[in-house]
């Protein structure tokens, strides 16, 4: 979309102190766009990982439990992930019987455990980590560092702005 268009919606808009219906329909299709980028960078990051035998939900687990040496608690993992619980308990059961992480109790409540990387699942995700940040950053050194600085200025913006209106309340 030419970027006068949006500018002149802009103008349109403060001009007439609200959003025209074709605003709306602007800003739909911008949100829309950014929705579809990011299933389709999630569906390229599951592609990749399927190929290299790890589903794309072990490796975000993986990840999240490689760097806290306290361990993680399940419902931690649900709740950063956004994957109901009954399915990172599936999928914790999937890791744990591939050797990939060990459940222990919680030391101050044997009600709650917590997760950790065996040998095999440290040496598991810090391979696929390592040879997926090649690719990133060969991506990454094809775009400016201005580009970037806007583009993570922006979308920065973005998640603060929705945070305030749709979790926030505001």
């Amino acid at each position: 979309m030419p970027f006068n268009l949006i500018s002149d919606n802009l103008v349109s808009y403060f001009l007439n102190k609200g959003p025209s219906t074709n605003d709306r329909m602007i800003t739909d299709e911008i949100f829309y766009r950014h929705f579809t980028l990011a299933q389709q960078e999630n569906r390229i990051y599951g592609e990749w990982c399927k190929k290299r035998g790890i589903p794309y939900p072990w490796l975000l687990i993986l990840d999240m439990l490689l760097r806290p040496e306290n361990g993680v608690e399940p419902a931690m993992l649900s709740d950063a992930l956004s994957i109901p619980r009954q399915t990172v308990t599936s999928l914790l059961d999937q890791l744990e019987k591939n050797g990939l992480i060990r459940r222990e109790p919680h030391p101050a409540d044997r009600r709650r455990i917590r997760l950790f990387l065996t040998e095999k699942g440290q040496g598991t995700i810090t391979a696929i980590l390592k040879e997926l940040s090649v690719h990133e950053n060969a991506v990454i050194d094809e775009i400016s560092r201005e580009e970037m600085a806007t583009f993570n200025r922006i979308y920065s913006t973005m998640v603060e702005k929705l945070q305030k209106r749709l979790i926030d309340g505001n």
